[in-house]
C-alpha cells in the first residue's frame, strides 16, 4: 500500500501500487474528488478534469424567461 495526500483537501490515504499507474484515476475517501496520476516517479497526483463542473452545472440566464 502506498500514501498518498489528496491535493484538493490535503487528507492522507491508502491505495494499492497497482491503483496508481500513469493517468489512473481514484477517488478522495475523504472529500470525493476523482484524482488523476500524472507522474508515477515522484508520484503527482492532480484533480481530475472529469471532477471539475460542468457546463450543465453554470446558472442560465435565459431559464429565467419563462
Amino acid at each position: 500500500m502506498i500514501e498518498v495526500v489528496c491535493p484538493e483537501c490535503g487528507v492522507e490515504g491508502l491505495f494499492r501500487q497497482d491503483d496508481l499507474s500513469l493517468y489512473s484515476q481514484i477517488r478522495c475517501e475523504a472529500c470525493g474528488s476523482t484524482l488523476e496520476v500524472v507522474e508515477e516517479s515522484p508520484l503527482q497526483l492532480e484533480i481530475a478534469e472529469d471532477d471539475l463542473p460542468s457546463d450543465d452545472d453554470e446558472y442560465d440566464e435565459d431559464d429565467d424567461d419563462i
